[in-house]
């Protein structure tokens, strides 16, 4: 007796299936290819005559690259405007020098406690010290009543 073999039709579907991929995979690469071996300067004249470009290029003059001139009321406000700013950055560089003589000072007066106490980063945060006089009567702690799993041992060893 002989048994049929039912697949036999289906045996092209996966092969198809690799096909593409194996297509997909070669025009990508030649894709990437092309793209890293295009100059630069290509791709620019390339994005430049796109069709949207080519026709805004075409209605606009020639003369569209060259830069435009100002009015004198707009470099007027444009030299304004520079000197506000030259202003401003001179003020925020005196308050850095200022902030700057300030942590000097700091240092300079931290340094004959670094020397008898150690260094500052290693003493204790400012909320953990207190300023508070200290209390009449000193801190004992609470004491526990026994468990009992510690009274049950206890009993035990004696």
């Amino acid at each position: 007796m002989a048994i049929k073999d039912r697949s036999g039709g289906r045996n092209w579907i996966p092969g198809l299936f690799a096909g593409f991929w194996i297509l997909l995979a070669v025009f990508s690469a030649a894709y990437l290819f092309r793209i890293v071996t295009e100059p630069q300067a290509q791709r620019a004249e390339s994005a430049v005559a796109s069709p949207a470009t080519t026709a805004a290029t075409s209605a606009a003059p020639a003369t569209s690259s060259a830069p435009l001139a100002l009015s004198e009321q707009q470099a007027e406000a444009l030299i304004q405007a520079s000197e506000a700013k030259d202003k401003e950055i001179g003020e925020l560089r005196a308050a850095v020098q200022d902030l700057s003589g300030q942590v000097t000072a700091l240092s300079s007066r931290l340094k004959p406690l670094e020397r008898v106490l150690g260094p500052v980063a290693a003493l204790p945060s400012s909320t953990s010290v207190t300023t508070s006089p200290p209390s009449p009567e000193p801190n004992t702690p609470i004491a526990r009543p026994p468990d009992s799993s510690e009274s049950a041992t206890a009993s035990t060893c004696s």
